[in-house]
């Protein structure tokens, strides 16, 4: 299953991945259908990949395809682990870049066959070593945090914890700072990406439980929801932007989705043409030029950020509802994008990774 994936219409696609990363029984066992030409290797300078040699044969044989469509909520998830752990490892490993133990049991639920217990290693779906690794990292955090007394969070009612403690957590104790109000609380989970408005009216909050939601915060002290969140998505919002005249927004996800919305009038968005994207992984930030016209769109085309292809497509989006590509990707970074802005006045930005942070 490392071997296919879903694009963000489920479709079946094929996704290559490191020959060395296999267990050597499934080298052994993969080293067959190469040599039927069902697989194909290819080195180059990161190592050997191996892949599926023709598309076609992930929906013409009627049981591979029928398991990939049965297993589609657990190829959504692996993808999005295998994702933070690029992320994760090209960091240096950090325990920022760690989830709670709320997010790695809903994980573990995703990815574990019905009946398994909770502390048996996934079976749906092969992980790569690497996701793995930062799964028990994240399980171990969480139980050692637990165990210190920071800031215990009763996990949601029907996720398996990987641990005996189905109270771990995972955050570190807030800043001490004075809010104008108690924190906004809408979304199942983490909050992953905020922006205002230009006029600073209202608030876009793109969420780990796959939806975005407006705040009206004219009056901050006062803030309220602006209608029903806003769906459509498969995994985490990353990042959501507006258009300097407030008229559109922006959200990118890592189910390699970017959608616009009319939000002329916030209480009643409307989505702007079909989702779109260029990058076949996660896409992360977004950014509207200074003019509106041109939305830069950071993603990757590969999981592992030390091998990966990371890069900048620029769509015109001078009619929203049809968006087109503006030029060529801007490629140069060796690991994935979370952060670029527009000169301002001008179309041209400095991009960064966490490695230049």
């Amino acid at each position: 299953m490392r071997l296919t994936a879903l694009d963000s219409a489920g479709r079946h696609t094929r996704r290559r991945i490191g020959y060395a990363t296999l267990p050597d029984r499934l080298q052994a066992a993969a080293d067959v259908f190469v040599d039927h030409r069902l697989l194909t290797t290819a080195p180059d300078e990161h190592g050997t990949w191996i892949a599926v040699a023709h598309e076609a044969m992930l929906t013409a044989w009627p049981p591979l395809a029928n398991a990939i469509s049965e297993r589609a909520v657990a190829l959504h998830t692996a993808r999005s682990v295998e994702q933070a752990a690029g992320d994760w490892m090209n960091a240096g490993r950090p325990e920022l870049f760690l989830w709670d133990a709320e997010r790695v049991g809903a994980t573990v639920t995703n990815l574990t066959l019905p009946g398994t217990p909770a502390d048996e290693a996934p079976s749906i779906v092969d992980l790569a070593p690497e996701a793995r690794a930062f799964l028990i990292a994240s399980r171990e955090r969480a139980a050692a945090t637990a165990r210190t007394g920071l800031q215990p969070r009763r996990a949601r009612p029907g996720h398996r914890q990987l641990g005996q403690d189905r109270n771990l957590v995972g955050h570190h104790p807030p800043l001490q700072t004075t809010p104008a109000r108690p924190p906004l609380s809408a979304h199942a989970r983490g909050v992953e990406g905020v922006a205002f408005s230009p006029n600073g009216h209202t608030l876009a909050t793109g969420g780990a439980d796959n939806t975005v939601i407006l705040w009206d915060v004219a009056d901050p002290t006062r803030p309220r929801r602006r209608g029903p969140p806003l769906n459509g998505y498969t995994l985490d919002v990353h990042s959501v932007a507006f258009s300097p005249d407030g008229r559109t927004l922006a959200t990118a996800s890592a189910d390699n989705k970017v959608v616009l919305w009319n939000v002329s009038h916030p209480a009643r968005p409307r989505r702007l043409g079909r989702p779109f994207t260029g990058h076949a992984e996660s896409v992360r930030p977004v950014a509207f030029s200074p003019d509106g016209r041109i939305l830069a769109v950071a993603g990757s085309d590969s999981i592992y950020s030390g091998v990966g292809n990371h890069s900048v497509i620029l769509w015109d989006v001078t009619d929203p509802a049809t968006p087109r590509k503006y030029s060529p990707p801007l490629t140069g970074h060796k690991s994935p994008i979370h952060a670029m802005a527009f000169k301002p006045g001008g179309r041209s930005w400095p991009a960064r990774t966490r490695a230049a942070q």
